[in-house]
């Protein structure tokens, strides 16, 4: 992440952001306060990433304040919501203390309404570092807004620990098996998904993106469920089998990897820090000899099996030593990645509340893509609720439609022919 941002100082693309609405009363001293403790409280908080005799280092700030704005916005002639997009845009300097900011916005007319937004940088959090960090915004502002006293910082583990104990295994045999693995399955492994885009790649990555909405009803996933349980596999291999069976149709390709994220923490002692932790792993897919659904899934079961019992060993490196080429116009290794999150819809649930205000997640605004083509799915009102991201520098609208379209039926058709060629699991219609 931080190479990222180095390659492209003035964007705003790697920013992890969550707003809110709210109506209700907020006290923006409090609120301050909370903030500050929690940067007293997370050294990750106070960390400035430089570069230093050729190696990237952490440096921890002994004390430090968390970045807090307050605004207001005329209802009548402005929309918050282009001030939120313009605060999470922003882009932060990773040789500053601190890539972490907060915004209070206030209605001029009515000072109950307003939003909340928080924005950290993607090499210093993640989604489970967002849900931790706004869970303690919950539980501070309640207690100071009680006269009590939040928690400190005391002899609590820190990422920087963390970061130094990952170091020193990088020599531990368990670390050794974990990089032979990867590089004998990626050995010779395709490093480009050729895609059939609308438009040529540029020279550089463009991410701006558009995110088209994937739902999977209730019915038809337990299905799934149940027919991946029969065949040994889960919900996510039978819907990553259908991702990679329209792959192999769409780029007319055999050998191709895609990548699954996983959250990198599997010790008990990180599951309560904040961080980036989050790892990439690049699944290959074999798709030769022409298979059918079930024979596929078999093929993609064994292969998320293999890449999540040696999901510890970094993407960053994975990429090094497989020589893979930089090409700037191109995310490395992966250019499309699926994942399935649990723990239900993060916007569905108003669970944060500042004091008697509860936090209403607002509707996220999908203007930024990652990858060429990705997917990210939950459960939701016992069905699958998602996105399919893309690049709009690469895609029309109509052709990623076309793309949600074709996986998902696929999916379905592999529950009632899972017997067929997966070339030919589809009517010419529905292809």
């Amino acid at each position: 992440m931080w190479l990222l941002q180095q390659l492209s100082p003035a964007s705003g693309a790697y920013n992890v952001s969550t707003a809110f609405e709210l109506d209700g009363p907020v006290d923006a001293d409090v609120l301050r306060r909370t903030l500050d403790g929690l940067a007293a409280r997370h050294g990750i908080l106070r960390t400035r990433l430089v570069l230093e005799d050729g190696e990237l280092l952490q440096h921890v700030g002994p004390e430090g304040t968390f970045t807090f704005e307050t605004a207001t916005w005329d209802g009548r002639r402005e929309d918050p919501e282009e001030a939120l997009r313009a605060h999470a845009s922003r882009p932060f300097d990773l040789a500053q203390p601190g890539a972490a900011r907060a915004l209070l916005l206030r209605d001029a007319d009515d000072p109950a309404r307003g939003r909340f937004q928080i924005v950290l940088h993607h090499a210093i959090c993640d989604e489970w570092s967002m849900n931790l960090l706004l869970d303690e915004v919950t539980r501070d502002y309640g207690t100071l807004l009680a006269n009590g006293t939040p928690p400190g910082a005391g002899e609590a583990l820190q990422f920087a620990d963390w970061a130094a104990w990952e170091q020193g295994r990088d020599e531990a045999p368990a670390h050794e098996a974990d990089a032979r693995y990867w590089r004998e399955v990626l050995a010779g492994a395709p490093t480009e998904l050729e895609l059939p885009t609308d438009f040529p790649h540029g020279a550089r990555q463009d991410h701006a993106g558009a995110w088209l909405p994937v739902r999977v009803e209730a019915d038809t996933v337990a299905r799934m469920r149940e027919a991946a349980r029969a065949s040994g596999g889960t919900l996510f291999t039978w819907l990553t089998t259908a991702y990679t069976a329209w792959l192999a149709r769409l780029t007319q390709s055999e050998d191709f990897l895609i990548g699954v994220p996983v959250a990198g923490r599997y010790r008990a002692e990180a599951e309560e820090l904040l961080g980036c932790f989050i790892n990439t792993l690049p699944v290959r897919m074999d798709v030769s000899g022409d298979p059918t659904f079930a024979e596929l899934f078999a093929r993609v079961r064994d292969a998320l099996s293999g890449a999540f019992s040696h999901q510890r060993h970094p993407f960053d490196l994975m990429v090094e030593e497989l020589g893979a080429a930089r090409d700037a116009s191109r995310p490395p290794l992966v250019q499309t990645v699926l994942s399935l999150q649990s723990g239900g819809d993060p916007g569905q649930e108003a669970r944060h509340r500042l004091g008697d205000t509860v936090l209403r997640p607002s509707e996220t605004d999908g203007s930024v893509a990652w990858f060429d083509v990705s997917a990210v799915l939950w459960e939701a009102a016992g069905g699958l609720s998602g996105i399919l991201a893309y690049r709009v520098a690469l895609f029309e609208e109509a052709t990623v439609k076309g793309f949600r379209q074709d996986w998902l039926a696929l999916a379905e058709a592999g529950l009632s022919n899972p017997h067929a060629s997966v070339h030919a699991l589809l009517d010419d219609d529905a292809w």
